[in-house]
């Protein structure tokens, strides 16, 4: 059984100011079967996290709320049956209500939330 995930990430509690996101550790729950690891190396604010943090864009979001839609880094570990494999880099743009990528690792979706864009030691 997959273990719970410990990340370093961007959160907030409640929504509203920019004063009310923190920095720190969270314990997120397992990656489940159709879920890739991932090792965050970058990610971008989107207009839209501003919004949601803010709570001018009214969405149902789980707290804490982790920041973030987009991020690039390298798969850690992945389904057998997703065309991924530890070491693979790639590119996400969350296209889903809820954010999540300003952390540190990050579970997503096997072979369609996270587009391959080249493999270890590939130009």
């Amino acid at each position: 059984m997959p273990e719970a995930l410990h990340v370093k990430a961007a959160f907030v509690t409640e929504l509203g100011a920019p004063s009310k996101i923190e920095i720190g550790d969270l314990t997120l729950p397992p990656p489940g079967a159709t879920e890739a690891v991932v090792r965050v190396d970058a990610v971008c604010v989107n207009p839209v996290d501003t919004l949601v943090r803010s709570g001018r864009f009214a969405t149902p979001v789980p707290m804490p709320l982790v920041l973030g839609r987009d991020l690039v880094g390298e798969v850690i570990s992945a389904p057998q049956f997703s065309d991924f494999t530890p070491g693979d880099r790639g590119f996400h743009a969350r296209l889903r209500r809820v954010a999540g990528e300003f952390r540190n690792r990050v579970g997503r979706a096997g072979g369609t939330a996270l587009s391959n864009f080249g493999r270890r030691g590939s130009p």
